[in-house]
């Protein structure tokens, strides 16, 4: 007998593919540029836009297999969203497009996620966790072979525009070598590891993802599944020097015993709290608006002090310029492109879209307002595609699940046999 191998649409589900592609597609367009052809901003900026309208596509075909109610939150969310993107624009006689994406990404994965089996999301997330290990070991055993794979530096030069140092050959990311003084296990030395993301903060976010999965799933997970995740987000950890990825992993680890017990919707109670603590302990009235440095008083100072000089544009938002110097702070920066308005907006949907109501969604719910309202004192990073995708993926499962739920008991209830469309 021949080796059968797997069907990757039975294993994954289509909306599991489309999860895979989100993540990995930079990984796969660095390899080409490495082996086969040059890749640029244009051809990063199209692989996402085919991504996103293959998901589209997917889910208007399905659209009509789901009552109104269950994509009713994502669509609200979007609409809202998209008024404030439109009003930005006007105001500020400028289209930056990328504001939009951001937020149809929150939509559309989550979205997505309904339609995902439990066998579905199980498998894409033990997929993306094994590869994210593969890599870590070889590109911190075999160095070279992982940079003639994908040369890193020469990749986002030619799509980002980050220029290689020049006084560096490894071939890696820039922010791979790190400098003196800067956060470290010191366990791994040479550089931060980036597995298949090529750079360190989205690997460093993507452990914050599998710890929130390992979290709020623990108790339908084999052992084997455990250990894969505990131990790739502890290399991670260990690899790449995060300080935010460490102790956010740290804090959901005891969050798993504790969550469950906190009164219903103490979630939401994050963000406020986090802008609350950052201006009592890191405002300072001296500091610019330029970032200063990259220490915990240098980064969360950095938010404070735009937050304080913002003025109009909390109800206008900003200009490009503005825009552009706003990515070293999720806060400012979803100000700037969405207005305060949208801040709120993002804030409601992330923190209501899963109704907190058992310990499972409550793990996941704390788990979700403390990666995004933490990690937005320091970084606008959270709505990258690569970490964007796989977070609302989640939380769209959940959501879909508890409705299927309350449509079955209901239906039971009422003996009629109309539960909703189980997922594909």
């Amino acid at each position: 007998m021949g080796l059968r191998i797997p069907n990757p649409y039975i294993v994954f589900g289509f909306g599991g593919l489309i999860l895979l592609a989100s993540v990995l597609y930079n990984t796969g367009l660095a390899f080409l540029n490495a082996n086969i052809m040059p890749v640029g901003t244009l051809h990063v900026a199209l692989t996402e836009a085919v991504i996103l309208a293959i998901a589209a596509v997917y889910l208007a075909s399905k659209i009509r297999a789901f009552p109104g109610s269950m994509i009713m939150p994502a669509v609200v969310f979007l609409v809202f969203m998209g008024m404030m993107f439109l009003l930005v624009s006007f105001l500020n006689e400028h289209l930056y497009p990328k504001a939009i994406r951001d937020m149809i990404l929150v939509a559309v994965f989550f979205m997505i996620g309904g339609t995902a089996s439990g066998r579905g999301i199980f498998a894409s997330f033990r997929f993306l966790a094994a590869a994210i290990l593969l890599f870590i070991v070889i590109e911190a055993c075999m160095t070279e072979f992982y940079v003639m794979l994908f040369e890193p530096a020469e990749y986002y030069a030619n799509t980002r525009g980050i220029q290689k140092l020049e006084d560096d050959k490894t071939g890696l990311f820039r922010n791979s070598l790190g400098y003196a003084g800067r956060f470290s296990f010191g366990i791994f030395e040479t550089h931060r590891l980036s597995s298949v993301f090529l750079e360190q903060v989205s690997l460093a976010n993507f452990a914050v993802i599998l710890a929130i999965f390992l979290a709020t799933f623990w108790g339908r997970l084999s052992w084997a599944d455990r250990v894969l995740y505990a131990v790739t987000i502890l290399m991670i950890i260990l690899t790449n020097n995060s300080r935010t990825a460490s102790v956010l992993c740290a804090m959901i680890a005891a969050g798993y015993f504790i969550f469950p017990y906190l009164p219903r919707y103490t979630h939401m109670l994050y963000m406020p709290a986090a802008l609350l603590c950052a201006w009592l302990f890191f405002y300072d009235p001296e500091m610019g608006v330029r970032l200063e440095s990259d220490d915990l008083t240098g980064r969360i100072g950095h938010t404070m002090a735009n937050l304080s000089t913002m003025k109009d544009a909390y109800y206008t938002g900003g200009t490009i310029d503005e825009i552009y110097r706003m990515f070293d702070s999720g806060f400012t920066y979803l100000i700037m492109t969405q207005t305060v308005f949208g801040l709120l907006a993002f804030w409601l949907f992330t923190g209501l879209a899963v109704p907190s109501s058992g310990a499972v969604s409550k793990r996941f719910n704390h788990s979700l307002m403390l990666y995004l309202y933490l990690n937005m004192l320091t970084s606008s990073a959270v709505f990258s595609i690569k970490v964007s995708a796989p977070l609302f993926f989640m939380a769209g499962y959940l959501h879909y699940e508890w409705f299927r739920k309350r449509e079955s008991e209901m239906a039971a209830l009422s003996g009629t046999s109309s539960p909703a469309p189980e997922a594909s």
